[in-house]
């Protein structure tokens, strides 16, 4: 990030960090610039989270929906560290907040664009998150049926080009790379003292595709081992205590957040959730793992406004409030 060169000839996923970067060290000091933003970029999300969240289901479910953002330990953690975790975990909460308020007008849909552009330059994954706010966006038009379908297919097929070409420009994972981790059985990425592996069928000089054709069942049970490895975020580095904790922690985080879509107040919140979190957490299935889970988060902290509904809606049954068909009583 030395100078506007640089960065122009950096890889494509990389400009949006790396601009903030090169703004530092104009000012002098580019990681500390860096951090500065990332603090004040994810306290101002977590203040919306708090202020949205708490107008769908109260203070309770605005206070721990904004929890899960700023003092959660496995999303805070990032914000002292020059990465783009971070600003990228506020861009896909502000995704479905945007979402969530209503898109109907151009100022709306405008800022959901604007947030889209910026994820598709950040990192390699910024497709998907930019996708997911275009197709939010396009969903809020009153578009005949036909229209729908052309322009969801050619809004797919442009992600996935996005994706190939970001994956092209900034090479292959620093382990190996992806064909040769689906065949290596690879679940957690990392160094020998961290890497995780399942055992695969012996490869028969397949690329990729063929490798995964031959072998359907034997790929899918990777990837699913992939997701749920980076979701319950317990790995086998870390001491036994840890596991337990960040076990039972994540599966208190599935419920509540199972209970806070179901619920009706949580209804608006489906589709912006579905939209953003299953292709961040999804791209972890075909990919890979990562020691520190930081990967999983990206679509997972787009769970938080869910959790907030569903912690309140806990509460408020256990302080006898009975809630049916969405009315207290």
């Amino acid at each position: 990030s030395a100078t506007w060169g640089d960065v122009a000839a950096a890889p494509w996923p990389r400009w949006g960090y790396l601009v903030i970067l090169r703004l530092g060290h104009l000012l002098g000091d580019a990681p500390a610039v860096a951090v500065a933003i990332q603090v004040l970029t994810t306290v101002a999300v977590g203040v919306l989270l708090l202020r949205e969240v708490r107008e769908l289901a109260g203070p309770i479910a605005g206070a721990v929906a904004a929890a899960v953002l700023l003092v959660n330990p496995m999303t805070a953690q990032w914000l002292r560290f020059v990465l783009t975790e971070s600003l990228f975990y506020a861009l896909a909460v502000t995704v479905v907040l945007l979402a969530v308020r209503g898109i109907e007008s151009r100022t709306d849909a405008a800022a959901l664009v604007a947030v889209a552009g910026v994820a598709a330059v950040f990192r390699p994954t910024g497709p998907l998150l930019a996708g997911a706010a275009v197709a939010l966006v396009l969903r809020a038009r009153p578009w005949p049926r036909p229209v729908r379908l052309v322009t969801g297919a050619t809004l797919v097929a442009v992600v996935a080009g996005a994706l190939l070409l970001g994956s092209a420009a900034t090479g292959p994972p620093a382990e190996g790379s992806l064909g040769s981790q689906l065949r290596d059985g690879v679940v957690v990425e990392g160094t020998a003292d961290v890497r995780t592996t399942i055992a695969m069928p012996p490869a028969a000089g397949e690329d990729v595709l063929g490798y995964a054709t031959a072998h359907p069942l034997a790929v899918t049970r990777l990837a699913a081992a992939r997701v749920a490895v980076e979701v319950a975020q317990v790995r086998r580095h870390y001491p036994t205590p840890v596991n337990v904790a960040l076990g039972a922690a994540m599966l208190v985080f599935a419920v509540l957040a199972t209970v806070g879509l179901l619920d009706t107040r949580g209804r608006d919140l489906r589709i912006p959730t579905a939209a953003v979190a299953l292709p961040l957490i999804g791209v972890v299935a075909v990919t890979f793992a990562v020691p520190e889970g930081r990967y999983g988060w990206a679509g997972l902290v787009a769970v938080a406004p869910a959790v907030g509904v569903g912690t309140a809606a806990l509460w408020e049954r256990l302080a006898g409030r009975q809630r049916i068909g969405g009315t207290a009583r």
